[in-house]
């Protein structure tokens, strides 16, 4: 009897074991197609991407993501708003979300649904869906950080047909910098006064070998 129990527990202790590794192994990132975008604004594609183990197969997900500084709710222009938020995988029943959701949590905009009867490996990575962040001009350089909230209420990554702990996914921040762009105009003076300062040192070398040569 004791060694079928020993039994017993050894192969529950791979098979948790083996579990925490898998789960361990899911990263979810947020890429943008630019990490940086000067104070008059504009937007950046973003898409989120989750890669895996081989074997892993995504049936459904409910991920949010939360903006820093940044309240889509409050009144007046937002210094970043979302729109264009596409499906790229697992179509089927997908809802997005924005903004503020879940009600009171916090989180900006989000997507929720997946497809059980079709599911697709995030072995090699596979991207969920894609949005574009827009800024609005800004008087000063500034940088908003988009964050995957893997503690919402609601959160959830299916694999197969169960729901893993999350508390073991590799969520991955992002942040995009608004930053001032110097002038094309003072590069150009800049590199101008230069080249004149060069061309006057060269005439000034030039007078002084022709003076000793004279006096030679």
């Amino acid at each position: 009897m004791i060694n079928r129990t020993t039994a017993f527990l050894t192969t529950l202790s791979l098979i948790l074991l083996q579990t925490s590794s898998t789960d361990a192994a899911i990263v979810v990132d947020l890429v943008p197609d630019s990490s940086a975008i000067d104070l008059a604004g504009g937007s950046i594609p973003v898409t989120v991407r989750m890669t895996g183990d081989a074997g892993d197969n995504l049936t459904a997900y409910d991920l949010f993501i939360d903006i820093s500084g940044v309240d889509l709710n409050a009144t007046g222009t937002p210094p970043v708003s979302i729109s264009n938020i596409q499906p790229l995988s697992l179509t089927n029943g997908i809802n997005f979300f924005t903004p503020e959701l879940p009600a009171g949590g916090g989180i900006d905009f989000g997507a929720r649904g997946g497809s059980f009867s079709d599911p697709e490996s995030i072995a090699t990575g596979l991207d969920l869906f894609s949005f574009t962040a827009n800024f609005a001009a800004q008087s000063s350089p500034q940088s908003f950080t988009f964050q995957i909230d893997g503690l919402a209420p609601g959160s959830s990554i299916n694999l197969g047909f169960g729901p893993i702990d999350l508390s073991s996914v590799e969520f991955n921040q992002t942040m995009i910098d608004i930053v001032a762009v110097p002038e094309p105009g003072s590069g150009f003076v800049g590199a101008c006064i230069l080249s004149a300062l060069f061309l006057a040192r060269r005439r000034s070398n030039n007078s002084r070998r022709l003076s000793v040569s004279q006096l030679l």
